[in-house]
């Protein structure tokens, strides 16, 4: 996270936008100074001669304070125009580039509910988020629900037509009958058939395998925890710093009565 921070500041940095934004910023700061402030510093003893209430300064007339200044109202309003330009123009050239595509997360269903059932020759639901205004907007997250059994009983009908079928009957058949038209057709399921056959003779291996992330996943929960416990411990040394120093003040009021 720290790291994406640090690539996205830097891309702001280095991005053309951003030094617009603050030329077009400065520009309009410094047509206030010469059109507000500058008259002002020139008649700062106006005000013994009666025309002014109180005394004319530059602080209440630079841009932040005077409320009446019609560069101000233009400073506010295109302000967030300005803070959003240098990172608009990373999301723009992310989208073009292909760089920033819609996220997908499927739901594989092994026994689906009876809503899916209504809809017994399809077993492919695209999902996406949607306004209750109308209003629409290319929103990145979409859903897959994909119900296995529905595939299952079409599959039994239509065999493998496509790719996608190619991958539902890899994650969800053992028959081999079904394995071996599988490879026939797609080849290249034939190495991830071989290597699930390798598991399966090698259990013992896999088990040291799931062991040693089960090692990683311990070490890294112990270093968490640490971190925890000396975060409260840092945390409590600060409060018994700050009564002590309570302390040390009350005694010394103490000895002052006395």
């Amino acid at each position: 996270m720290i790291q994406q921070f640090k690539t996205e500041w830097e891309r702001m940095i280095n991005g053309r936008m951003f030094w617009l934004s603050i030329f077009v910023g400065c520009i309009i700061a410094l047509i206030q100074i010469v059109a507000e402030v500058f008259p002002c510093a020139s008649h700062v003893l106006e005000f013994y001669s009666g025309k002014w209430g109180e005394p004319r300064s530059l602080y209440k007339f630079w841009m932040g304070m005077n409320y009446a200044s019609p560069y101000k109202e233009i400073f506010l309003t295109i302000l967030p125009i300005l803070a959003m330009m240098p990172h608009a123009l990373s999301y723009y050239m992310d989208c073009k580039s292909g760089y920033i595509k819609s996220v997908y997360t499927i739901v594989l269903i092994d026994k689906s509910t009876g809503d899916f059932h209504k809809y017994k020759d399809r077993y492919c639901h695209i999902f996406q988020q949607r306004s209750d205004t109308g209003l629409e907007l290319n929103l990145l997250q979409k859903y897959v629900f994909l119900p296995l059994d529905i595939f299952r009983e079409n599959m039994h009908n239509k065999g493998i037509t496509d790719k996608l079928d190619a991958w539902l009957a890899f994650l969800s058949m053992d028959s081999p009958e079904v394995i071996v038209k599988l490879i026939k057709k797609y080849p290249e399921f034939t190495v991830m058939y071989e290597h699930i056959y390798n598991i399966c003779r090698n259990v013992e291996g896999m088990m040291e395998m799931y062991s040693e992330e089960l090692k990683i996943l311990d070490r890294n929960t112990v270093k968490y925890m640490v971190d925890q416990m000396q975060e409260q411990i840092d945390n409590q040394k600060e409060k018994i710093a700050a009564q002590e120093k309570e302390i040390q003040m009350l005694k010394r009021k103490l000895e002052e009565q006395k």
